[in-house]
């Protein structure tokens, strides 16, 4: 695996963590307004009888190993802490090539992570000013911990609610635009279809509605008409042939009017 600073230390302090410590990632040892020391990994045993605290230098590079050793940086880490470990991936440094303070190595090899020498125990006492940072630290990784739970939890039922809408509606409207679009296509053909029987052109769909029902109506109105109009062609031919009547013209005259006054009332 290709470790990186931050994904050595999270594992590492996981690691401590499973033995019976608490473990910070990243911490600053003092105030960061004088440029304190900032710790890869610390971690206190869970005991009040034998309590440690260790403070790790995580290392992925040699050359970044060799120029810490050279400027002596991790021997400040002593005043914070009663053991210091250099923490590396397997095969990084050898032992040999420890300074001689009392420092430890600890390797994580392909499986876990494996002390390979011990760091010598000082007689450090926790100041206040450390535990108050832990404690600050702490709460604030726990409640951005939270935070980004709650975000997350919250982001799911969003995501949820919007996939139930997206079922709900739409699907459901997404079938309602394709079949408008066909409906629509298939009212264009029709449009087309009659403006050629009636001899006009309707042009597109949503303009030749107004015209379509306009025409609708004029053919409607013929139908009403046609009804008193062929009769009365039909008896005005034998008069103008001059057909034998066995009744009186008058009279089937007289019947279509009566019709006539039925169908189309006077206007008031």
């Amino acid at each position: 695996m290709e470790w990186t600073g931050r994904s050595l230390s999270e594992d590492l302090a996981e690691t401590l963590q499973s033995q019976n410590c608490m473990t910070w990632v990243n911490i600053p040892l003092g105030s960061v307004m004088y440029g304190c020391q900032v710790a890869d990994v610390l971690a206190i045993t869970k005991s009040y009888a034998n309590t440690l605290v260790k403070i790790y230098e995580v290392k992925i590079s040699r050359s970044d190993y060799l120029s810490d050793v050279q400027r002596d940086k991790f021997s400040g880490y002593f005043k914070s802490a009663h053991q210091v470990y250099f923490a590396v991936p397997s095969g990084l440094i050898k032992v040999a090539e420890l300074p001689g303070n009392g420092v430890g190595l600890i390797i994580r090899n392909e499986n876990t992570w494996h002390v390979v020498k011990a760091a010598k125990r000082t007689d450090y006492k926790p100041g206040v000013e450390l535990l108050l940072k832990l404690l600050m630290k702490g709460y604030e990784d726990h409640w951005q911990k939270h935070r980004s739970e709650t975000k997350r939890e919250e982001d799911i039922k969003k995501y949820t609610t919007l996939q139930q809408a997206y079922s709900d509606y739409g699907v459901k409207v997404a079938r309602d635009i394709a079949q408008g679009q066909e409906l629509v296509k298939e009212a264009t053909e029709l449009t087309a279809k009659i403006g050629k029987l009636m001899k006009k052109d309707y042009k597109a769909f949503p303009e030749a509605v107004h015209d379509l029902k306009r025409d609708v109506d004029k053919l409607m109105k013929q139908k009403r008409h046609i009804r008193l109009a062929l009769p009365l062609a039909a008896l005005a031919i034998r008069l103008f042939d001059g057909e034998i009547f066995y009744g009186d013209p008058a009279d089937e005259l007289k019947k279509l009017a009566e019709q006539a006054k039925k169908e189309f009332p006077k206007n008031k």
